[in-house]
């Protein structure tokens, strides 16, 4: 195969790379020191599975941005009958939409969360809210999650641990 490049010299391109190149196994992807996607990844490694599956890996991984993320950690996942198996299962639509709930547009901190009894915030889902109540110090988000860890510092967010998944109520 050969080209015409801008010279007007032909330019052979069989011989630039060789079949053997191509096996092994793919290279893995390297997301930014301390960004939410890396520390997913080595904290909640399920969760991070179900946010690369719903195609949210490199948006959490943006330096410019300032998430706020509710994960479930491995072991409530694990919990609820999630493995990898599972997650790489699950329908990519139903993935978006689990991912959007969990994420919020800008860093909330547990001074914000927990110094009101009682408020709302719209989710990244525009269509969905996230309802948290507050009581002796225990926080529920949705009515069904508990905030076990609060304030995991990221580069670009923050993250907030849960004891169950946050489920969206309706998907188009």
């Amino acid at each position: 195969m050969s080209f015409i490049t801008p010279d007007s010299q032909p330019l052979n391109m069989t011989h630039t790379f060789s079949f053997r190149d191509l096996q092994g196994p793919l290279p893995l992807h390297y997301y930014r020191r301390h960004s939410i996607m890396s520390v997913l990844l080595q904290e909640f490694s399920l969760f991070a599975s179900l946010v690369e599956k719903a195609g949210f890996a490199e948006k959490l991984d943006d330096p410019a941005a300032d998430f706020t993320l509710f994960a479930p950690s491995d072991e409530h996942l694990r919990a609820l009958g999630f493995n990898e198996q599972t997650v790489a299962s699950l329908d990519s639509i139903f993935a978006v939409n689990l991912v959007k709930l969990s994420l919020l547009n800008r860093r909330i901190t547990r001074q914000l969360i927990q110094d009101t009894p009682f408020f709302q915030m719209q989710s990244y889902d525009r269509r969905q809210f996230l309802y948290f109540s507050t009581i002796s110090d225990t926080t529920r988000v949705n009515a069904h999650a508990t905030i076990t860890a609060f304030d995991t510092q990221c580069a670009n967010g923050i993250i907030h641990t849960l004891d169950a998944l946050l489920q969206p109520t309706f998907f188009y």
